[in-house]
């Protein structure tokens, strides 16, 4: 077995921090994306939303808005059951769109209620992508929107290109919010010196950010049995330790779980690969992993795989339909633990292929989305303890009008209040929606 790793048998108790929420069974739609002509009001979300410490929702889509190349958004409540809907900011707003274009990441805020994200393509020669920051005026009215970085800056986009995954720091898993001055870490999907993916660095330094490359994957080249093309975010824990995945490379070029391990001067980061997936029979362990790690209170991590696993409804001809994993890491000796195998139920009414990030709530349950399966095999939101139930089924309401296809997970507000949102459905346009979860 690969790495040396352990598997483990059993479902351990879960030591997460905890936010707080409940079962949820209905599901009230806050906001239809494309609800104004030619979809200037953003279509497609596929980020998590960010919420503030008002409630106030945050997110981004990667298509629609003026230029069709995506925006960023606010919903706010006017405290009578309605929303408001507010565009921050429309992408490709410049020529070459140099401001970025095509955002699918989900947004960071601080302490000062700035935004910042990521942007799949735009800045250099419009494709290569951007991070950038949004600042808020008086009373939030107007935002002042800022490029902190444009990738392939270097020659033969050594730095990194296509950063798909948005940005993560030190506490984020813990629910603490960003401090705005702290290093801001991210991979690339594409780029570096092999061209096959990188983990950055953001570093404040003179009041701007200066970007480091801090791992280059296939760093061994051939078969890149450390890993290749990082979709999802990265974590990052209190110790600066940087943990994510990689949807290809590995031993079975499946994808793996991997650990970045800095020297006392951060000059240095050691890589190790804590788990490659597609290494058990039948690939049982999942295949292609593509949310972000959520690491628990006990430095566990928890995960998905997008694909793979042994779900015995599974169609067949499959190349498998998900899995719900748990690593403890510890170098070669890591141990992982397979909790969940999609489409286990009839019909894959449990869903398939879970792409977005985890939550879990005060009960110690684990909260996720699935792309796919359900009733109307349009996506579910599902919570896993130690048995999984779905606690939605997407587009059970007209032509989908309760949204279609939820690739981001779901994100809580201070009461509990779970809201996500679908990257398609919504109606005629299919331009996605805003949901919240009502117990």
């Amino acid at each position: 077995m690969a790495h040396g790793l352990k598997i483990a048998a059993a479902v351990a108790s879960l030591a997460l921090f905890p936010v707080a929420g409940s079962t949820a069974s209905t599901l009230q739609t806050v906001y239809t994306f494309c609800s104004k002509s030619n979809c200037t009001d953003g279509k497609n979300p596929g980020g998590a939303l960010t919420i503030d410490s008002s409630g106030a929702l945050y997110g981004t889509t990667s298509g629609g808005g003026a230029n069709n190349d995506g925006v960023v958004f606010k919903i706010t409540a006017n405290g009578h059951g309605k929303w408001k809907y507010q565009v921050l900011h429309e992408f490709c707003a410049k020529a070459d769109c140099a401001d970025g274009a095509g955002p699918f990441s989900t947004l960071v805020i601080d302490t000062a209620g700035n935004l910042y994200g990521t942007t799949l393509g735009g800045g250099l020669g419009g494709l290569d992508g951007t991070v950038f920051e949004l600042t808020p005026g008086a009373h939030h009215g107007h935002w002042k929107f800022k490029i902190l970085y444009k990738f392939c800056s270097q020659s033969a986009c050594a730095d990194g290109m296509e950063p798909v995954g948005g940005l993560a720091y030190a506490g984020q898993s813990s629910g603490a919010v960003y401090d705005g001055v702290s290093p801001l870490y991210g991979a690339t999907q594409s780029g570096g010196s092999q061209g096959h993916g990188a983990v950055y660095e953001l570093v404040e330094k003179s009041k701007s950010r200066r970007e480091s490359v801090i791992y280059n994957f296939c760093a061994s080249g051939g078969s890149c049995s450390d890993g290749a093309m990082p979709i999802a975010p990265v974590t990052v824990d209190a110790q600066s330790n940087v943990y994510g995945t990689t949807f290809q490379g590995g031993d079975a070029d499946d994808g793996t779980v991997f650990e970045l391990t800095p020297n006392a001067g951060k000059t240095e980061w050691a890589q190790t690969v804590l788990h490659s997936f597609g290494t058990l029979a039948n690939n049982a362990d999942g295949v292609s992993p593509a949310g972000q790690l959520l690491l628990g209170a006990d430095g566990t991590l928890y995960g998905t795989a997008a694909s793979g696993g042994s779900g015995t409804n599974c169609p067949q001809m499959s190349s498998g339909c998900g899995t719900l994993f748990k690593l403890a890491p510890d170098g070669g000796r890591s141990s992982f633990t397979l909790l969940y195998s999609f489409c286990n139920l009839a019909n894959c009414a449990d869903g398939t292929a879970p792409e977005g990030n985890l939550l879990v709530n005060d009960t110690g349950a684990l909260l996720g989305t699935t792309f796919g399966g359900g009733a109307t095999n349009s996506g579910t939101a599902y919570s896993f303890k130690t048995g999984l139930g779905v606690l939605y089924s997407f587009c059970q309401i007209g032509p989908c009008s309760d949204g279609q296809s939820p690739e981001a997970g779901l994100a809580v507000d201070g009461t509990g209040n779970l809201f996500g949102t679908t990257t398609f459905g919504g109606g005629g346009l299919s331009g996605g929606v805003v949901y919240e979860l009502v117990p």
